[in-house]
């Protein structure tokens, strides 16, 4: 027969293996993460410098392809290039818009009458085109 000294020592053993437990159990890790910005910096400059022109090249291409067909007078293609869709989810969705702008405007000093808008039209849709939200980019409103 256990004596009670023994049953004691047992219980509180016990206690104290309930109670690191608990403890452990009380404590979590959060790790925070935040950008540093200068608080000046607009949302349209952070996402023109997190956008890289080089990765939206196919998206560009997609944009001027309409250009040319216009000048041909061509059926327009409304196909957009798979890879350009792969690199317009890579962008962040607040930036999406701001990206599209960005391409469009490049072109703007080109480009005159039909084959201005039709390039707009392209870019406007384009995010609608991949299936992403947003799904219209408003450069219209825009003075071009």
């Amino acid at each position: 027969m256990a004596t009670p000294t023994s049953t004691l020592t047992v219980l509180a053993l016990l206690l104290v293996v309930f109670v690191a437990l608990a403890e452990s159990s009380i404590y979590r890790t959060t790790i925070t993460t935040s950008e540093i910005t200068d608080e000046n910096e607009s949302q349209s400059e952070r996402c023109r410098r997190e956008v890289s022109m080089e990765q939206m090249r196919e998206c560009r291409q997609y944009l001027q392809s309409g250009r040319r067909q216009v000048l041909r007078g061509g059926v327009i293609n409304q196909q957009v290039p798979q890879m350009c869709c792969e690199r317009l989810r890579q962008v962040r969705e607040d930036c999406r818009c701001e990206a599209v702008k960005q391409m469009a405007e490049e072109q703007m000093g080109e480009l005159r009458g039909e084959e201005m808008q039709e390039m707009i039209r392209r870019a406007e849709n384009l995010p609608d085109m991949c299936g992403m939200r947003p799904q219209h980019c408003d450069i219209r409103g825009r003075a071009y």
